[in-house]
């Protein structure tokens, strides 16, 4: 945790837990690579506390070229890459179930997101500065997973999706949004 010199990081396969805090607040960090076998990534383990996303921290935080997230992991947990400022991000087909806020405020234009992907938990990507989305293949509910996302203007989604429920709030710049052939109901949502 608050390491100030860690610049590079790889995960071996071996490792199958990456626990909660574990790389907390590691603002130098400019690589991570996870070898296929990690399965759980824990709450925090490279992100920021929720008041720290923004304001004091806002400036001193890790910036990584490409994070891909291996189809290893099964599970992202609440916060694990909040704050962090990723030019591109990768989810290899296989990656399980995203928590709440895992990527919230995550600095990328753009994500294409895998079918194994489920997105069980509130605001996955909210907050963040993402344009596109690809969520072509995504089973399920979207539960307010890219809510809050002021630049996003496009968005693919599954035509099998039958509910729709608040799922862009705050997103003015959503401009092309083709709505799935099987949606049943578009709601107020929780």
């Amino acid at each position: 945790q608050n390491n100030t010199k860690l610049a590079s990081l790889v995960i071996p396969g071996n490792v199958k837990t990456i626990g909660k805090k574990a790389f907390y607040r590691n603002a130098c960090l400019k690589e991570i690579t996870f070898e296929e076998g990690v399965e759980y990534i824990g709450q925090y383990a490279f992100g920021y506390e929720e008041d720290e996303m923004e304001g004091a921290y806002s400036g001193n935080k890790p910036f990584i070229s490409s994070l891909v997230i291996p189809s290893s992991v099964k599970t992202i947990d609440s916060y694990a890459f909040s704050g962090i400022k990723v030019d591109k991000l990768h989810f290899a087909d296989g990656v399980g179930t995203l928590g709440n806020r895992c990527f919230a405020t995550i600095s990328t234009d753009s994500i294409i997101l895998p079918s194994s992907v489920k997105l069980d938990n509130w605001y996955c990507f909210g907050y963040s500065p993402i344009k596109y989305v690809d969520a072509s293949k995504v089973n399920g509910k979207l539960n307010h997973a890219f809510s809050y996302c002021g630049l996003l203007n496009k968005i693919i989604l599954n035509d099998e999706l039958e509910t729709l429920n608040n799922d862009f709030n705050y997103c003015p710049s959503l401009i092309s949004i083709k709505l799935p052939k099987n949606l049943k109901e578009i709601g107020g949502g929780e």
